[in-house]
């Protein structure tokens, strides 16, 4: 299944709930998917840690969620 809307996804620092999108995505495959993701607040503990979890499991590649064409 390939998806023609384009998708913007907006990620910060929850990992399981962007888990739980792409994983929807996965099943869409959309054609054009971008991507903004803030950084982390440097008076947050934890945030940096949990914004990176988030980068890599949006990435391509063997470690990426992003596994289709897009």
């Amino acid at each position: 299944m390939s998806f023609s809307v384009p998708v913007l996804l907006i990620a910060f620092n929850r990992p399981e709930s962007t888990a739980r999108v792409l994983a929807v995505l996965a099943e869409l495959q959309p054609q054009r998917l971008y991507v903004a993701c803030d950084g982390p607040r440097a008076d947050r503990s934890g945030e940096a840690e949990r914004c990176q979890a988030v980068r890599q499991m949006i990435g391509s590649g063997p470690d990426g969620a992003i596994s289709w064409h897009c």
